[in-house]
């Protein structure tokens, strides 16, 4: 024996018998190849079996699944517009509320108030002028009426016209008893004064 012996896996007797080992026989090969080849196809059959049954079975459940996929896909969609409407809806509120406060914002202005009471103040002061030239024509009218009534009972008046004012101890005598003779008495004439002594009284 030598050392190849023990390592090998298969012995054989003789050369002859060690080559017909290590060749196969094509027969065998052959017939080897055709088991191989209807385990293969058998095998590929069955795999294509299952995956048609599968593929049914996925058909069917889609099939029976489109229904209520419609079904979810209307309400989706209404639900989409719903939503649309509302944030549309919910926009033109804020708009609005922001034109508002915007509004606000301009009536509190403090430059715009300030214009408005500017303009204000001048139609006040406009009126406050028409209203004390009216009171002051007004009172001038009654004044001048005033002083024409007062000329007429005035004694300035009455001494313009020729009249004369006699006083005694700075009183208006209107009555010869209220003097005797010889009395010193002052006549007032419309330009000057004359001191006249009492001779007679009728």
């Amino acid at each position: 024996f030598t050392i190849a012996d023990f390592v090998a896996d298969i012995r054989a007797a003789t050369p002859t018998a060690a080559a017909q080992t290590v060749t196969p026989n094509k027969t065998d090969l052959i017939n080897e190849l055709t088991l191989q080849q209807k385990r293969l196809s058998a095998l590929i059959y069955k795999k294509i079996t299952e995956q048609r049954i599968y593929c049914h079975n996925i058909a069917q459940r889609l099939k029976r699944a489109l229904p209520l996929a419609s079904y979810y896909w209307q309400k989706i969609d209404h639900m989409e517009r719903q939503f649309t409407y509302h944030m549309q809806a919910r926009l033109r509120y804020l708009d609005h509320r922001l034109a508002l406060l915007h509004s606000s914002l301009l009536a509190y202005n403090p430059n715009a108030r300030l214009k408005q009471g500017r303009e204000k103040l001048q139609k006040l002061v406009q009126n406050l002028k028409r209203a004390m030239d009216l009171a002051l024509k007004h009172h001038f009218a009654r004044f001048q009426n005033s002083l024409h009534l007062l000329n007429l009972v005035s004694p300035l008046s009455t001494l313009e016209r020729g009249y004369a004012v006699a006083l005694k101890q700075q009183h208006v005598l209107i009555s010869t008893n209220d003097i005797a003779i010889g009395d010193e008495i002052e006549v007032r004439l419309a330009k000057g004064c004359l001191t006249c002594r009492v001779l007679t009284a009728n």
